[in-house]
């Protein structure tokens, strides 16, 4: 890959076409992965020693989510692969010997996420912010702070779920393609050309719900779930108070995935004491997640301390979207209401 006259970028992939070893002006760079998820990235030091950097990436089980990060200022030590001549020995295949011993870390970060698991925010060890970013809708980060965080340097190349940040040509590693920010569109086709839709370079058709981790196709929240409205479908009930619209994004109050009594006494147990609260939890309205994007709007996970199964209502306009007719919709789309006497 050529980026300018000055500079070219060597990429080597796998058969599985991840990214494992990278070579520009300023160093050689190792990648190793987990199935599909970034374990570990090694930058070599340069001819005069210097550069040397390790960062080891965890995960939540299963996910592209990530957890913490892990830098040592160091390259990281490979295994030898031995010759094995005509046959091979189990007994000289350093996969089946003892671990090495884990080697010291410089410096550790955890990472704060939002509800599609895209990074807001690295913390160090002493509970202080490392690292923050910005995003537009599409995932462009419009800023970035980093600090130096104890005895390393705390960066983060992690966006949307499976992308990583290429600081050479601003695109987003997407696994099997790569992602433009800046325009919200894969600059190459769908592997799968039109089976996948007759939009090939498409992310997802909302990244305020979707995620696309693979660079294939967008994975939106269930449809079927369960939304619960405490106080009922009128139009009143649903428009936004001051505080949601101070909301990134705006939007109102739902709880999902139960029944609208079972809701009902979640509010009650959270707030014992709040009388126009209480009286409220006497109607739920209730619909699913489907219905309610059929009237336009969408529904995020929100989770809260109290609600651990808290969302949020928004629409793709913001609070302006919250209008009059909208809610009507709306309201339709919450139709079934449940009496909940206390």
């Amino acid at each position: 890959m050529m980026l300018d006259d000055t500079e070219l970028v060597e990429i080597e992939r796998d058969d599985l076409h991840r990214e494992i070893e990278r070579v520009q002006n300023n160093g050689l760079t190792l990648y190793g992965w987990d199935g599909d998820t970034l374990a570990w990235e090694s930058k070599i030091a340069d001819e005069d020693g210097f550069g040397a950097r390790t960062t080891h990436y965890v995960y939540e089980p299963g996910s592209f989510v990530p957890v913490a990060q892990a830098v040592r200022d160091d390259a990281i030590e490979l295994l030898d692969q031995p010759e094995y001549g005509d046959y091979y020995r189990q007994d000289e295949d350093p996969l089946w010997g003892p671990p090495p011993p884990a080697p010291a870390i410089d410096g550790l970060a955890w990472y704060q996420c939002d509800h599609l698991g895209t990074p807001q925010e690295l913390t160090d060890e002493q509970s202080e912010i490392a690292w923050a970013a910005e995003y537009r809708a599409w995932g462009f980060a419009q800023e970035a702070i980093r600090k130096a965080s104890g005895k390393a340097f705390v960066a983060n190349p992690i966006r949307f779920q499976g992308q990583y940040h290429d600081h050479e040509t601003g695109l987003h590693y997407n696994r099997h393609r790569y992602y433009d920010p800046a325009s919200g569109r894969f600059v190459s086709k769908d592997p799968i050309g039109l089976a996948g839709g007759i939009n090939v370079f498409q992310y997802a058709p909302n990244p305020i719900t979707w995620v696309d981790a693979l660079g294939l196709t967008g994975k939106p929240l269930p449809g079927p779930t369960k939304i619960n409205r405490i106080g009922g479908n009128s139009i009143d009930n649903l428009r936004l108070k001051e505080p949601e619209r101070k909301l990134n994004p705006p939007g109102i109050s739902v709880l999902h995935g139960c029944c609208p009594c079972v809701a009902a006494q979640q509010m009650r147990n959270a707030f014992p004491k709040a009388t126009g609260l209480l009286k409220a939890t006497e109607t739920v309205a209730s619909g699913t997640a489907d219905a309610v994007r059929g009237a336009g709007f969408d529904v995020i996970e929100d989770p809260t301390n109290k609600f651990p199964n808290h969302a949020r209502i928004i629409h793709p306009s913001g609070a302006d979207g919250f209008s009059n007719e909208n809610l009507e919709r709306l309201s339709e789309a919450l139709g079934k209401t449940t009496e909940c006497p206390r």
